[in-house]
């Protein structure tokens, strides 16, 4: 299937929520209208008739906020998920401690075969907007997983993004009529794909994308969030030929009373572990760059914030205003991705500001808790990527950085030669050493 009508097969808009549809949160989430966010687009279909909620008295007592998982929706039926959201669902429902080691090259591992799998549609989609959709004409791309693995053909419906909707594209999903709420959250009761993170998605038979090789991207990475998805991200954009840098950076939310309490503010700083050398410069005080042109004459400067979750949006909000100050692009030619969304408060702040907005994975439209979290939700995407030991010094910082493409290159041979390319010029530009391989 061809990029352009993959796009349009397996992706909407974001539609606005009616906010006095769910006076009280009688319902699991708000009634969407008809009016799309602009410049905004979602992975498969979203559910607009959100069921009434069910308190059991533990709930009550306790206080949590009704709680819906939106990858109900995502579903053929309530046995199977797609492949996107049932990697999704493995990071959401499974216990992952940042503090056991072998959690975390699991979530690593996971995090970047869901990379993999969103990417072509991204480079797609901004490409379709820069160029047009002609431009996309005859490109053709192909994601499969590693055969070398030895998978059941019955565990992955189908070797693609969308699956359910590239082979069934007049399904709609059965609605979800009642939800029981507990103190931690209501669960999904669907099945997920067995093993999904054991098989390794691959890129090939790339075809005719001339037009995205007039592309010229700056991965923007929020060590908070962790670096892992911009870089696998720039890994796969070097396979269709774009140039591209991973720009890296920190914010931190301050908090009015203790981490559980809400968001004061955010101090966008240089990220920890960052060491001064010839093969880096710094940008508007906090933005570690390469040591060459961001912008390149005669290509298309595009700017992508790669967010694993996004919830209220308040860090990459400042983190995208003070980068457009200190580079001066438009904020038209700023993309924000997110794995895993909830709610609606950070995709309405981030289309206010013109920054194009797409939910790559899974949108669960329940609403925020009090203090503006996903509950039950993937937990700190940094510390689960990079591990709970803090990073003080470039030692460490090429350490973590050492050993994650080491996992990473382990799951992806294939990829091996673009995933070292990246790993070990970040780690060049943010340590001034390259990787202890």
């Amino acid at each position: 299937m061809d990029l352009i009508s993959l796009l349009d097969k397996v992706t909407e808009p974001i539609f606005m929520p009616d906010l006095s549809s769910d006076p009280g949160f009688e319902h699991a989430s708000f009634t969407e209208t008809v009016a799309p966010y602009p410049k905004s687009s979602r992975l498969l279909k979203a559910f607009n008739n959100p069921p009434k909620v069910t308190w059991r008295e533990e709930g009550k007592i306790s206080g949590i906020l009704p709680r819906e998982i939106g990858s109900y929706n995502l579903g053929p039926d309530d046995r199977q998920f797609p492949v996107v959201s049932s990697y999704i669902e493995l990071l959401r429902n499974e216990g992952i401690n940042p503090a056991v080691p072998p959690d975390v090259e699991y979530f690593q591992r996971t995090l970047a075969g869901l990379s993999v799998l969103v990417m072509p549609l991204m480079l797609a989609r901004i490409t379709a907007d820069k160029f047009g959709e002609r431009s996309l004409e005859g490109a053709d791309v192909s994601v499969l997983f590693d055969p070398s693995r030895n998978y059941r053909r019955e565990d992955i419906i189908h070797s693609t993004y969308a699956n359910i909707f590239l082979d069934r594209p007049n399904y709609m999903p059965d609605p979800v009529v009642e939800v029981t709420y507990t103190i931690g959250g209501a669960r999904s009761s669907a099945s997920i794909i067995p093993r999904i993170h054991e098989y390794a998605p691959l890129i090939k038979d790339i075809e005719g994308c001339d037009s995205m090789k007039d592309l010229n991207i700056s991965f923007i990475a929020i060590h908070r969030g962790g670096i892992e998805t911009s870089l696998v991200a720039a890994a796969v954009a070097s396979q269709f030929g774009i140039t591209s840098s991973v720009i890296g950076v920190d914010a931190k939310r301050r908090h009015e009373d203790g981490p559980s309490s809400p968001v004061a503010g955010v101090d966008v700083t240089l990220p920890p572990g960052y060491a001064s050398s010839e093969y880096s410069r710094i940008i508007g005080d906090s933005f570690v760059t390469p040591d060459k042109r961001l912008i390149v004459p005669g290509k298309k400067n595009i700017h992508v914030f790669f967010d694993p979750m996004l919830a209220t949006g308040v860090s990459t909000e400042e983190t995208i205003i003070q980068y457009q100050k200190a580079i001066g692009c438009e904020f038209d030619d700023i993309y924000v991705i997110s794995l895993f969304a909830g709610g609606y408060d950070g995709i309405d702040k981030l289309v206010s500001l013109g920054v194009n907005v797409h939910v790559l994975g899974v949108h669960d439209q329940a609403h925020l808790n009090s203090v503006g979290y996903i509950q039950p939700g993937l937990g700190d995407a940094g510390d689960k990527q990079f591990g709970t030991d803090k990073i003080t010094t470039p030692e460490m910082l090429l350490e973590k950085l050492t050993g994650m493409y080491a996992n990473l290159a382990s799951f992806m041979p294939k990829m091996q030669k673009e995933l070292f390319h990246q790993f070990n010029g970040y780690a060049i530009q943010m340590t001034g050493n390259q990787l202890k391989i």
